[in-house]
């Protein structure tokens, strides 16, 4: 391979480097955020791993036909700390800002759906309910009646007297 290949090749890898540091720091937030439980934190470990493995061979394929070479190691780790050193801390703070305001918005939609619309419906089938309860009240007291009536005719007949 010449070397623009190989520059092309080392600055894919350094791209790459760089994508994996912000997805990582992505995948950070939002665990610091939702707080998961440690199973919930090892399946999204292997799910991160098995999405850098896709995106790492997917640039290599793109870029040299997947072929793994010293310098690519090397373009990988340059471009995660350079990441890590320059960027990091302006992307989680924009990053936890934007989560947080997203999270406020949903919350605030939630709110509005729920009082708009969601209470006035409920409001209005528990007016259409109203009737029902009532002759389900009144049914079910009717049923019991007919029960105990039911009963009394249909007893056995008492046993305890012998047979003449």
């Amino acid at each position: 391979m010449d070397f623009a290949g190989q520059s092309y090749t080392f600055i894919t890898t350094l791209v790459i480097g760089v994508s994996l540091g912000f997805i990582f720091d992505f995948y950070r937030v939002l665990r610091g955020i939702f707080k998961p439980r440690s199973v919930v934190t090892y399946m999204f470990d292997f799910f991160y791993w098995l999405l850098a493995i896709i995106i790492t061979f997917g640039g290599l394929l793109a870029s040299n036909w997947g072929e793994l070479r010293f310098y690519v190691f090397i373009g990988l780790l340059c471009g995660a700390v350079l990441y890590f050193r320059l960027v990091s801390r302006y992307s989680i703070l924009i990053l936890v800002r934007t989560i947080r305001m997203v999270l406020f918005v949903i919350g605030w939609i939630k709110m509005i759906v729920t009082k708009l619309f969601i209470k006035p419906l409920m409001y209005c089938l528990g007016i259409f309910v109203v009737p029902f309860a009532y002759a389900g009240r009144k049914t079910a007291r009717a049923k019991n009646k007919f029960t105990v009536w039911l009963k009394s005719k249909l007893q056995p007949p008492n046993q305890d007297i012998p047979p003449e």
